[in-house]
């Protein structure tokens, strides 16, 4: 299903997984911080995101990730991250990849 308020489909939340395509900056950070909600509260044992179609992310949009990854922690499960070379990276910088299993893709 997509995202409510989401016309252009860029996020998708369908099983247990999360796709999300294009850029994320400060703009959609609202929208996937809501995603990642959505992702969370499907009561999915495994929760994934897949990145690998982000092209950029910025600061603003790693900060909901960390959350998310935060609060699957909590409820005793694990976030699993998909991204890109780059994206992967920033992750692992940024202390997400602690929180989250980031996989990269090539």
């Amino acid at each position: 299903m997509a995202v409510s308020g989401n016309p252009e489909d860029r996020f998708k939340v369908a099983g247990d997984t999360l796709t999300v395509r294009g850029e994320l900056g400060r703009h959609e950070s609202d929208t996937f911080s809501k995603a990642l909600g959505e992702l969370l509260r499907s009561g999915a044992s495994s929760p994934r995101v897949d990145l690998t179609r982000v092209e950029v992310m910025t600061s603003a949009c790693v900060r909901p990730l960390a959350h998310a990854a935060r609060e699957a922690g909590q409820q005793d499960r694990r976030l699993t991250v998909r991204a890109r070379k780059g994206l992967a990276l920033v992750l692992d910088v940024s202390g997400v990849a602690v929180l989250a299993d980031v996989q990269t893709v090539t």
